[in-house]
């Protein structure tokens, strides 16, 4: 069954042979109606009889069909008759052909050659020559291309619109972020401030800590003083009334040496227990005064080292823990007594960059 394309080409090509035999009046007639329908090979085959025939007035329908579906050339044939015409309606056709030039519809004219191929034998490439020729560029077609022209120039307009709505609010964002980086700046340095009066807080609250833990080391430690030192005394008290008791019993009593000997060995072995309790005793009361010592340097340290910088204390406590603890150069059970070998003026000058001193790690040696 034969497709209307088919049934098309087959006017079209029996058109074709028509005027090839002299037959104008039936090729025109056999391709009319196909040009109505809208086919453009058959509107542009029409036109190109009429124009050999130089019907111009008779192609002016055609010419706007090709037009309006993008072809130039068509209208090119007749644009001489047009430019001469007292016609509107033919001088509104040669400013659209004009037009349709300047935007790009092709203007090259090949139908022409129609005829050399078909006297050489290719009838089907005759007619292909028609149907290329009405091809217009892909979208081409004036009604097409004004509506997507306008497409085109409405969404520039809402581009715009978009743009400027987008620039408003980028303006409107940037002075919030100028105004949220200034309450942020307010806030950090609030933060700051607060985090200071914290950290000497905790710093105090530290150092009362650490001091009551000494005070209360040296006050147990001062209570085993004075058990040990009573302790000494009754025992030096019992040695004392022995001793006295041997020399009566000596003088009043008849005794032998062996028996004197015996009780004097054993009141000697009371006076070498009580003056080694006295030594315990000695040794807690130095004991207490050194954590009393240490107690009472943490309270007064702290005022002076909370508000340094991170850096800066703790190069200073780690200086100043050689000075405060015991088993360094503070050494309450020496037999010398006590002594300090640190400098603490020198050393505060040293951490604040004002003078140089030895390195941390040989703060506190002796005879430095």
């Amino acid at each position: 069954m034969a497709t209307p394309e088919a049934d098309q080409r087959q006017e079209l090509n029996a058109a074709l042979n028509d005027w090839m035999q002299g037959n104008r009046e039936a090729a025109i007639v056999r391709v009319e109606p196909v040009a109505g329908s809208g086919a453009l090979p058959a509107v542009v085959m029409i036109l190109w009889f009429y124009a050999q025939m130089a019907n111009w007035q008779g192609a002016t329908p055609y010419v706007r069909m090709t037009l309006d579906a993008g072809l130039a050339f068509p209208g090119l044939w007749f644009a001489q008759n047009y430019a001469t015409s007292n016609n509107e309606e033919h001088v509104r056709l040669l400013l659209d052909i004009a037009q349709a030039v300047a935007n790009g519809a092709p203007a090259q004219d090949l139908v022409g050659h129609w005829g050399t191929l078909w006297h050489a034998g290719y009838a089907d490439a005759a007619l292909r020559v028609f149907e290329i020729a009405a091809d217009p560029v892909p979208g081409a077609r004036k009604t097409e291309w004004d509506r997507l022209v306008e497409e085109a120039r409405d969404f520039v307009a809402e581009v715009e619109g978009v743009g400027a709505t987008i620039v408003a609010q980028r303006d409107i964002t940037l002075e919030s972020m100028r105004e949220a980086g200034a309450e942020v700046e307010g806030e950090a340095g609030r933060v700051k401030v607060l985090v200071d009066q914290t950290t000497s807080l905790v710093h105090g609250t530290t150092a009362v800590e650490m001091a009551k833990a000494y005070t209360d080391r040296a006050d147990s430690t001062q209570k085993a003083a004075r058990w040990w030192t009573g302790t000494s005394i009754v025992l030096g008290l019992g040695a004392v009334a022995w001793a006295a008791v041997i020399a009566h019993d000596a003088y009043q009593k008849a005794q032998t040496a062996p028996e004197i000997t015996a009780k004097a060995v054993l009141s000697l072995s009371v006076l070498v227990l009580a003056g080694y309790i006295g030594r315990i005793a000695a040794n807690s009361r130095r004991m207490a005064w050194h954590w009393t010592h240490v107690a009472l340097q943490i309270r007064t340290a702290e005022p002076f080292i909370g508000n340094l910088e991170k850096t800066t204390r703790e190069r200073l406590l780690a200086a100043l823990a050689v000075r405060l603890f015991p088993g360094q150069s503070l050494d309450p059970q020496s037999a010398s007594g006590t002594h300090e070998s640190l400098d603490v003026g020198l050393l505060l000058a040293a951490v604040l960059g004002e003078t140089t001193h030895p390195t941390m790690s040989s703060v506190g040696d002796a005879g430095t």
